[in-house]
């Protein structure tokens, strides 16, 4: 199974879209960032 990097940029993207849904705003930016660094990095 393969899996997608680019993923987590969609994911980083609807996280920073909408931080508060569904946890702590925070956290839910903190866990865009670091979703980006690895599509970002990982997708090469």
């Amino acid at each position: 199974m393969s899996f997608e990097w680019a993923d987590y940029l969609t994911l980083a993207e609807a996280l920073s879209r909408n931080p508060g849904v569904p946890g702590p705003e925070e956290a839910a930016l903190r866990t865009a960032i670091s979703r980006a660094y690895y599509a970002a990095f990982r997708s090469m």
